[in-house]
């Protein structure tokens, strides 16, 4: 296996996703989400406009908050928030993206010429991940071409949706 056809075995699994920014890419652009912290009760908040995921159609906010001892935890509300609690938030925007997947799903979910190359050094039928390919070259410029491409290795990345 080399990176031209592990990279054209890829192809296949690229998915759209949304780039979170800080920045719009014209006047007009709507904004899909907030990024601070609405109460200094809280940590921080990622809030997203449902609108811009795809496995939910209806006018719902996305609220995620993060804090030390629980880490994260998500809820949907399909309350407005006040402008006013918005206000010293950052509105973030989303820019359309695709990404590569990372080696782990092209390994899963590659073709038959990917599942031939697995079985080539897989000792069993479990699960085999980057970290079992011995060509640890191959590994690293795949990363490295995942990583110059994919939507939250972007300087302007805030957060993403999809993929």
């Amino acid at each position: 296996m080399d990176l031209t056809i592990l990279l054209a075995e890829a192809q296949p699994l690229i998915r759209q996703w949304m780039l979170l920014t800080t920045e719009p890419t014209n006047p007009d652009q709507p904004i899909a989400g907030y990024w601070g912290e609405l109460n200094t009760e809280t940590g921080p908040v990622l809030i997203v406009d449902c609108a811009y995921l795809p496995i939910l159609a209806e006018s719902t906010h996305l609220i995620i908050e993060y804090d030390a001892e629980t880490n994260y935890s998500a809820k949907l509300t399909s309350g407005q928030l006040a402008k006013e609690q918005l206000a010293p938030m950052q509105a973030l925007y989303a820019q359309p993206a695709t990404s590569l997947p990372p080696l782990d799903a092209v390994l899963h979910f590659g073709s038959a010429t990917i599942q031939t190359w697995v079985d080539s050094f897989r000792d069993d039928q479990s699960w085999v991940g980057a970290d079992d390919v011995p060509d640890r070259a191959l590994v690293d410029a795949y990363e490295t071409v995942y990583q110059a491409q994919h939507p939250l290795y972007r300087e302007a990345a805030i957060a993403s949706l999809g993929g």
